[in-house]
């Protein structure tokens, strides 16, 4: 299960009805005395999708994994995905 993120983008050379978003699994829950945000699932890599929206409903076109350059690594997370 993912969100669509609201914010899209319509690059000029596309089609009238095809856009670009984002799509975050956002922290759930909270954990601890701290408190702090979990995720539900740490293997997850977020993700920028092409979608066509016509006819009351949306295609995927294209999706692609968002990932940090070659050798770099999450503070957080301490891995290569966003």
């Amino acid at each position: 299960m993912f969100t669509i993120i609201l914010f899209y983008l319509h690059m000029p050379n596309d089609p009238a009805d095809v856009f670009y978003t984002l799509a975050d699994r956002g922290p759930n829950g909270e954990f601890g005395k701290d408190k702090l945000r979990t995720f539900p699932n740490d293997t997850y890599v977020p993700r920028l999708y092409k979608i066509k929206a016509a006819n009351g409903s949306i295609e995927v076109l294209e999706s692609t994994k968002l990932h940090l350059p070659a050798g770099k690594t999450d503070a957080y997370s301490k891995t290569a995905e966003f």
